[in-house]
């Protein structure tokens, strides 16, 4: 009989404890109303993703158009966290800026970066490198170089964002 509890508590400690069938997870629009009254007072910052996981694991991710600091993170984690009652509902929050690693994701997101070189996956599958020359709510124009025949030309393509499966920004150390 013991070895069989011990085994129990040992596999529930692996899995972690179990979410009440009652748990009740926190609106993903609440959390984007706190954020939003702090982000009202900084208008160079922001959302670029916020999701809700199971166990009311939050995860924000923010820019901003000239970067973002350790600092704007504390601030727009404070901002939410302070007005959530832990006692209510217990909660983990996480707030990161948009890494040079995640894709980008939202249009603002092109715009601040307007001049650099992208990285382009689009929806058939096909790849382009290249400038970003302008970028808009709707779509963007990328410079690239391409070969006809024995010849490189200078290629803009305007893409839309519908047609786009990911585009990262090319980062240079020179």
């Amino acid at each position: 009989m013991e070895r069989l509890l011990l085994r129990s508590i040992s596999e529930n400690v692996k899995r972690g404890p179990k979410v009440p069938f009652f748990f009740v997870m926190i609106p993903t629009e609440r959390i984007k109303a706190l954020a939003d009254v702090f982000l009202s007072t900084r208008p160079d910052l922001f959302v670029v993703s916020l999701t809700v996981l199971p166990g009311n694991r939050i995860v924000f991710r923010v820019d901003g158009d000239d970067g973002v600091t350790i600092e704007d993170c504390v601030a727009v984690s404070r901002a939410i966290e302070h007005n959530l009652d832990r006692e209510a509902e217990d909660f983990e929050l996480e707030v990161a800026s948009a890494g040079v690693d995640q894709p980008l994701a939202i249009p603002r997101q092109f715009q601040k970066n307007i001049g650099r070189s992208l990285r382009l996956t689009l929806s058939d599958r096909s790849t382009r490198e290249g400038k970003l020359v302008s970028a808009t709510e709707e779509g963007f124009i990328l410079e690239y170089s391409k070969k006809e025949g024995k010849k490189k030309i200078s290629v803009e393509e305007s893409i839309s964002y519908q047609e786009l499966h990911q585009a990262f920004v090319n980062i240079s150390f020179r």
